[in-house]
């Protein structure tokens, strides 16, 4: 039913509201592939006609990554959605080339195709102290995200300002 509402939208040129709808497609099918996966091989309810096909997910990944393109605002979603297993590395590194340091961000992605993220970050914010702070950290550049496993690493830049 989203499907067919999904494809209408994109035929119509909303092309907002299609990324929005293919987003929560995306995130109901990964849901339902996690309850198959998690039923034992030998049972009755994984021989069901299961309509979790990676192919047609494939499609709808490439389709809103073609689509958002041209998009002037960021269209968010849950993380949690798409990726599970999302760690920070205990430990810091120092760069040695600029002033600043880095943390390793490492998730498994769900998705079942591989596509560049533009932009990867984190904010860190500070918890123990009246006054809030916040910090970021970025990806230098384009990460490609795979199924699976995937590592980045994440730096904060200091950058001084004369006065």
């Amino acid at each position: 039913m989203l499907d067919a509402y999904a494809q209408s939208l994109k035929h119509l040129k909303r092309e907002d509201e299609y990324v929005r709808i293919i987003l929560k497609i995306l995130a109901k099918l990964i849901r339902d592939h996690a309850v198959v996966e998690r039923q034992p091989p030998d049972s009755s309810t994984r021989l069901l006609n299961f309509h979790y096909d990676l192919n047609v997910t494939g499609n709808y990944l490439s389709s809103i990554l073609a689509t958002s393109e041209s998009f002037n605002v960021e269209q968010s979603a849950p993380l949690n959605d798409y990726f599970d297993r999302v760690q920070l590395a205990k430990h810091i590194y120092h760069s040695s080339d600029h002033d600043g340091f880095g943390l390793y961000l490492s998730l498994r992605s769900l998705l079942p195709e591989e596509f560049p993220a533009q932009s990867v970050r984190i904010k860190i914010v500070s918890t123990g102290s009246d006054q809030r702070s916040e910090l970021w950290l970025n990806a230098d550049d384009t990460q490609l995200i795979r199924p699976g496993r995937t590592r980045i690493a994440l730096v904060s830049k200091v950058q001084l300002h004369e006065i």
